[in-house]
Order: structure tokens, then sequence, then C-alpha cells
């Protein structure tokens, strides 16, 4: 049968070359080699880029965070698209394994092994080991939680422990205030003085005139779910941030700093801008702002600050950074690793994976929590408090789903998950490259083990495939618009989309 162009060529009166027909059904064949997108966890892209490479399949990556790759597989309110497979630094949370029981992860879906540091500048004096205490729920506040997300307002109304950040939701008769209630991250609680002094300890501990900022992962990270889950808090103090920009991110953290001075230039400079407010109207400032009018103080001024605990959702690049060729950051983990080696006054703090700390060149490294370190000995137990595993996850209801729609992608494109699934989660396959990007292979033994050998034992790897920890809606400010799930700061109760349109200012 002819081809359409040899048809088209003959009523033209034009003579093709064999060669060249060949070459264009050649090039029909190729443009039928569709590329599909798959999204999840920042923390794994460089394994999840390298993985790709080495099988060749024709997926590109997305890395939108562990939340989004669960709303992407669930079908959940803000899915982007529909995936079989989704790279996870967290476990599905509860209400989804539910609903679907057949997801629950194995050892087979552990990926690498991870534990989010406390990431600071390298030097002699920096900050060697931090006192965690937790649960927040059954024990003392950790100082470290309260600096994150605030002084519960439990332990102040409470007069026999206020102020007592060592007995904070434990009653004067020694047994546990019922209920326990958490921070809800409200102004008054992230300005408490108990936050202000636990501050004063950290700076302390890191021997530094002040600490300006702490970089986090955004709400769309498994990584910061960690954070939250291991020491007890609810809320961050520096509100919404879904990104997926920096500027998008809220500025509600009431202890107030300067703005670094690459924010004040577009992004021109080696870091991606972040936002910075006029606090507390919330207003964003631009470059080069002068203080403007302050709406509560008639005649005085507010200046372009920044909070002391800021979100990061987009990776760090521009064409002044001091990067060396090929190793600009492909995500946010080591985005806050090399903004705190690069600060020379060392009043930068991270809050991020091993990603963070894993290149020396970087200048920066972590504390240990509990004179606990978070080296391979440490974390294959799970002695190191925020040791975690890095999954895999497969829903393979969902690629049948796929596997029965063109519009999806069909078979095609679980045939392509399939053949990334297969390598990432080949124990031998994925153990080098999880040493090469700064992470902890599965197995001790690399992967001559599994689970049930007596080098395993105890290993996390092997351990049942508990519930993650999913982000709660964090809180908006003055002015922001209602949405009815998303708790105003002032009272860091629900807003209500009515009677009231928006959120009531402080």
């Amino acid at each position: 049968m002819s081809s359409a162009w040899t048809r088209i060529a003959r009523m033209l009166g034009m003579t093709i070359p064999t060669s060249i027909a060949v070459l264009a059904m050649a090039s029909g064949a190729a443009r039928a080699q569709v590329t599909y997108t798959l999204e999840g966890s920042d923390t794994l892209t460089d394994v999840v880029k390298a993985s790709i490479k080495a099988t060749s399949a024709r997926l590109t990556y997305n890395n939108a965070g562990s939340g989004q790759a669960e709303k992407d597989m669930a079908s959940l309110s803000g899915a982007n698209l529909l995936e079989g497979i989704g790279p996870m630094s967290r476990n599905f949370v509860a209400s989804v394994l539910s609903a679907h029981t057949s997801w629950q992860p194995t050892d087979a879906n552990v990926v690498c092994l991870d534990a989010p540091v406390v990431s600071v500048k390298a030097s002699s004096s920096h900050c060697k080991d931090l006192t965690v205490e937790t649960p927040i729920t059954t024990g003392p506040i950790s100082e470290l939680a309260v600096v994150l997300g605030g002084y519960p307002a439990t332990c102040r109304k409470n007069s026999a422990i206020a102020g007592d950040r060592t007995k904070c939701l434990i009653g004067a008769t020694g047994t546990p205030l019922s209920p326990a209630v958490a921070s809800t991250a409200t102004t008054a609680e992230c300005s408490d003085p108990v936050r202000l002094a636990a501050l004063a300890d950290l700076v302390a501990c890191q021997k530094v005139a002040r600490i300006d900022h702490i970089y986090r992962r955004d709400d769309k990270s498994g990584t910061q779910d960690t954070w939250r889950e291991k020491l007890g808090f609810l809320r961050w103090c520096n509100g919404k941030s879904e990104g997926p920009t920096n500027l998008d991110n809220e500025d509600l953290d009431p202890i107030r700093t300067v703005c670094e001075a690459s924010d004040w230039q577009n992004g021109v400079g080696s870091i991606a801008q972040t936002r910075c407010t006029y606090y507390p109207t919330n207003q964003t400032c631009t470059a080069g702002s002068d203080p403007i009018p302050d709406p509560n103080n008639p005649g005085q001024t507010i200046a372009c600050t920044q909070g002391l605990v800021v979100a990061i959702s987009t990776g760090d690049d521009g064409p002044n950074n001091t990067y060396a060729a090929g190793q600009i950051p492909a995500d946010v983990t080591q985005s806050i690793g090399r903004r705190i080696g690069n600060d020379l006054s060392g009043f930068f703090m991270g809050l991020a994976g091993l990603g963070s700390v894993k290149d020396v060149t970087w200048l920066a490294t972590g504390t240990t929590l509990n004179t606990i370190s978070y080296a391979p000995t440490s974390i294959y137990p799970g002695a190191y408090l925020l040791s975690r595993r890095l999954f895999i996850q497969r829903a393979t209801d969902v690629q049948a789903t796929i596997a029965a729609s063109s519009t999806l992608g069909g078979q095609d494109r679980v045939d392509q998950e399939n053949a990334l699934f297969n390598f990432m989660s080949n124990k031998c396959s994925i153990a080098p490259i999880c040493t090469q990007y700064g992470f902890v292979p599965p197995y001790a033994g690399l992967c001559s083990d599994s689970c049930g050998s007596p080098k395993e034992n105890g290993n996390i790897t092997c351990l049942p495939g508990d519930p993650g920890v999913g982000t709660p809606k964090q809180n908006i400010s003055g002015g922001d618009l209602c949405d009815g799930s998303h708790p105003c700061e002032n009272n860091g109760l629900t807003c209500a989309v009515a009677p009231s349109a928006v959120c009531i200012a402080n």
C-alpha cells in the first residue's frame, strides 16, 4: 500500500527516492515514541533520573514532591495526571491505604534509606548536637519543635507549667494534659517568649551572633512531613507553602530578619528568590523597595523583612552562582545544603535530607540528635531519630486503568513505568546509585542480603510500612481568602468561606 506522502507526490508529478521515503516512514515511527511525565519526591530526583537513564525508559521526571505523587496515583484533589508508580519519601497516608489496601508497600518498594538532618555551616564552632525530646503528645516538647512550629497555647494557659518548656503538656500532678494540644502556629504561639528563648539556645549552640533563616522543604514534600511527625508539631510558623515557586510561599513568621541580598535581585543572584514581605501586611516586596507606611501605626513605616522559617519550592541556579560546572543543584534538598555552605556568616540553618550534606565541598554538615549521628550504622536500625525509607510505590490497579485508555498512555505508558519500577526495586541495581547520590543502600550487605537474613535483623527496610503523615492545611494570613480548609494565623481555626470571606487580620 502506498504511503500518503507517495500518493501526494504522484499527484504532483514528483519522484521520491526510496531512501527518502524510508526516512519519512522511520520519522513517523519515531514520532510515535511518546515520553510520559512522572511526578514524585524531590529528595529522589537524582536517583530517579539516573534510573531513567539506565533503563532508557521514556519518562521525564517532575520533582513536585511525595504529596503530589500520592495525589496523582490516588486521583486526589490537586492531581496533575494519573500515574501508576510514584517515587515517595514517605508512605501513603492512612486514608489512601484504607481505600487501596493492595498499595501497602513492602521491602521490595524501598529504594534507598535517608535521614533528614539539621544542616549547619561546617566550622570548628558549629552546633554539634541537639537534644530532641519527642513526641509532643506524651512528653516534654522539643526546643527544636518550638522554634519551627511555635509554643503550644495549652502550655501557656496552664499556670502550673506556664513558660516551662521542659514540662510542656505535663500537668501539675505529673500526668499528661488531656487532650494534648500541639501548637497551631498562630502569630501569638510563634512569637511566644518561650520560642524566643528556644531560638536563643539554638543560637548559643551554633556560636553565632544570630540565626537569620532556617530553610525547609515546602508543604508538598515528604521531608517536611518527616520533621513534623518525628518532632511532634502540627504546623510551621511561616504559613502556607505549596509552591510551585518560592515567591508563592507564605512569609508569616513573626520573628523577622533581613531579606537576603539575592532575593532583591529578581533571581539574578546565586539563589532563587524567596518571598519577602512588609510584615504584618503580607504585601510582597519588590527589588529595592523602600519602607511603606504602617497601616496600624500612623506616622511609622514598615521595612521589608523575611521570617525565620523559610520554605523553598524551587531549586537554585543563576549566572552568578558559585557552583562548579555541572554541579548546579537539580533539587531543593541540594539547594538548601549549598545555601548553608555558601553562607559565610553562619547565620543560616537548613532542614533537609542527606543530599544536603553529601558533598564536603559545600561546607555544610549536620548536627547529631541526642548524640546519635546520621551515619549508616545508625540509620539501618533506626537509632537516628529521623531515619526513614524512600519508596518507589506502585498501584497495579491504576496501571490497569491506564493500560485500557489510549488518552492516558495505554499499555505503552505502563511498560515504561514498569521498566523503571523493576530497575529501582532491584536492590543490586539501585544500591550503587543510592551510594553515588549520598543515600544509604536498603541493605547493609548492599544487595547480597534480604529481609530475614541475620545481618538485616532490625533493618528499617524490613519493617511494616506504617502509614505516612500527610500535610495538614497550613496557616494563611489576615486578608487571604477563606477556603474552608486553611486556618487563619490569628487563631489557628479553619477559615470558613461564609460568612467571612477573608481571614481576620491580627
